[in-house]
C-alpha cells in the first residue's frame, strides 16, 4: 500500500493560520496591556472627565431648559421657566408663607392639598424623636444581649470552678479518696 500526499498548498496553509494566529494573539496581547496601563495611569483623570462632564450637564440642564409649570386648566396659562428660577420661587414661598401645600390621598383615588406649616411638615415626615428611640431601643437590645451572654459566660465558668473545687475538697476529705490516688501515685 502506498500513500501519496501533495504539499503544495500545505506551506501556504500553515503561514496563513501561522500569520491569523500570531495576529490574535498579538491584537489581544497588545490590547489587555493598553487597557492595564490606562486603567492604572489615567483611570483617576477618566473619572474627573466624566465627572465634569456630568455635573455640567446637569448644571446646564438646570439653569437653561425651559420648563412649563401647570398645566392651563382653568383658563390659566402654563409659566415657561428654568428649573432653578421654579425650585427658588417655591422655597421662597415656604419661607415666606411658613406653610407648604401638600398632597393626600383620598378615599376615592384621588388627591386633596392641604396647607400645613413647615414645621409641621417636618414633623410629620421626618420625626426626629421616633429615629432616635428607634435608634436607641435597637441599641438597649444589643447591649442587653451582648451583656446577657457575657454574664452567663463568666458566671458558668466561675460555678463550674467554684463546684468543681468544692467536690475535690470534699473528696480529699474522705480516706477512700487519699488511698486511691496513693495507689495511683505507686502505680507511676
Amino acid at each position: 500500500m502506498q500513500v501519496t500526499i501533495e504539499m503544495d498548498n500545505l506551506q501556504k496553509i500553515i503561514e496563513a493560520t501561522t500569520n491569523t494566529i500570531i495576529t490574535e494573539t498579538l491584537n489581544e496581547t497588545i490590547s489587555s496591556i493598553v487597557k492595564s496601563y490606562i486603567k492604572d495611569n489615567y483611570k483617576d483623570i477618566i473619572e474627573e472627565a466624566v465627572n465634569k462632564a456630568i455635573e455640567e450637564s446637569i448644571h446646564d440642564y438646570i439653569e437653561n431648559t425651559e420648563i412649563y409649570v401647570g398645566n392651563g386648566s382653568f383658563g390659566e396659562e402654563p409659566i415657561i421657566t428654568t428649573p432653578r428660577k421654579y425650585i427658588n420661587t417655591k422655597i421662597n414661598e415656604i419661607f415666606e408663607k411658613e406653610k407648604v401645600t401638600v398632597k393626600k390621598s383620598c378615599s376615592y383615588g384621588s388627591s386633596l392639598t392641604e396647607e400645613i406649616s413647615f414645621k409641621e411638615y417636618l414633623d410629620r415626615e421626618y420625626d426626629i424623636n421616633k429615629t432616635i428611640q428607634q435608634y436607641m431601643d435597637s441599641f438597649g437590645r444589643a447591649f442587653k444581649n451582648e451583656l446577657n451572654s457575657y454574664l452567663k459566660k463568666n458566671y458558668d465558668a466561675n460555678l463550674r470552678n467554684i463546684l468543681c473545687d468544692q467536690i475535690v475538697d470534699l473528696l480529699m476529705q474522705d480516706g477512700k479518696f487519699k488511698s486511691i490516688c496513693r495507689g495511683i501515685d505507686d502505680l507511676k
